[in-house]
């Protein structure tokens, strides 16, 4: 009986294991900068104010990096700025960030006191760009998805 007993435990043991199986990922773009990317808001804060800005209904602003280090900024098709970009990092007590450098951007605004220039630090996840930057008075954060 003892016997019977042991075998019937490791069958029950042995038939309740099975392999975990993992949920298959979710399909998003690859974290690539290179390509078209639109503008969808702009989170920021200056002295006491803070606020979201996004574009008007009519209007369509698309950030393009391009593999050769060159930018363009579109505002409804037409090209306002054209310059070079380029990668760097910034390295703190506590993390590493990446940046991503816009050399002489102009002056387009995506909001009130919030414009590219200089180094902004860049972060890419599901789907989404963010460029953050930060002045004495203040900071701003733009998001863009990917285009089309």
């Amino acid at each position: 009986m003892k016997a019977f007993f042991c075998f019937l435990v490791i069958a029950c043991v042995t038939c309740s294991c099975h392999k975990i199986e993992t949920a298959a990922p979710v399909a998003h773009r690859p974290p690539d900068l290179i390509g078209a990317w639109q503008w969808v808001e702009t989170y920021w804060a200056f002295q006491t104010r803070s606020g979201t800005t996004y574009p008007g209904k009519d209007s369509t602003v698309i950030l393009t990096l391009a593999a050769d280090s060159s930018y363009t900024i579109a505002v409804n098709g037409g090209t306002s700025v054209a310059n070079t970009w380029q990668l760097d990092t910034m390295m703190t007590a506590s993390r590493i960030d990446t940046l991503l450098d816009f050399n002489n951007p102009g002056y387009y605004a995506f909001a009130a006191g919030s414009q590219l220039y200089g180094y902004q630090a860049l972060t890419i996840a599901s789907d989404t760009m963010s460029l953050f930057s930060t002045t004495p008075d203040g900071f701003s954060q733009l998001k863009f998805v990917p285009y089309p």
